[in-house]
């Protein structure tokens, strides 16, 4: 298919497929970000953000949800990053939090949770969520994502022969994990009134 968006013809900078393959996503130096599908080459998305500024390798992110019906798109000048759902061009959700710009972001495998990387830490949010359910303080590389299992997310650094870091996600498994695990560390029972406040009765 030939692809031609709508707005100026800049060369894009950045392409993520979805993970199914069915859409694109792409962005260009004038801050404009198109969402495609794939096979027909039709544009479903036309989001325009932020140029970039003169600065020195500007970065660009975006991830399509696993069911390709949202995507979000993060660089590295802005600290918040832009929820859409495909095809609609205004966002629905901002990701605050972030004290500098965003490099790369990624939606973990049922999309129920974004994970961010900059230069300061990762961040993972609920993907309904305006600010991080989690920050992992420090300077981690240059991609992130989620290991297969969904439990823990993964760092690759591109400066560094490729290397690697797996860090843990206590709460990647969702809330029921994440209750179990405080059952099994809490030091006494939950009175009446906890049991009622915290875990609903």
């Amino acid at each position: 298919s030939q692809f031609q968006g709508g707005g100026p013809a800049l060369y894009p900078v950045s392409v993520f497929f979805s993970p199914d393959g069915k859409l694109i996503l792409s962005t260009d130096q004038g801050g404009l970000t198109y969402v495609w599908n794939a096979r027909t080459g039709r544009v479903l998305s036309e989001v325009h953000g932020p140029a970039a500024p003169a600065i020195q390798n500007p970065r660009w992110g975006g991830a399509i949800s696993p069911d390709d019906r949202e995507f979000v798109t993060v660089s590295s000048w802005d600290d918040i990053g832009h929820m859409y759902r495909v095809g609609q061009n205004r966002p629905f959700l901002p990701l605050v939090g972030n004290p500098v710009g965003i490099d790369q972001v990624t939606f973990n495998g049922n999309g129920s949770l974004v994970a961010t990387l900059s230069d300061d830490a990762v961040r993972l949010w609920d993907s309904r969520a305006e600010t991080p359910a989690l920050t992992l303080p420090g300077d981690f590389g240059d991609r992130v994502e989620f290991a297969a299992d969904g439990r823990s997310l993964v760092v690759h650094s591109l400066d560094q022969a490729g290397a690697t870091e797996t860090l843990p996600c206590i709460i990647c498994g969702g809330f029921p994990e994440l209750l179990a695990l405080a059952r099994q560390r809490e030091i006494r029972g939950f009175t009446p009134e906890e049991r009622s406040q915290y875990l609903g009765g």
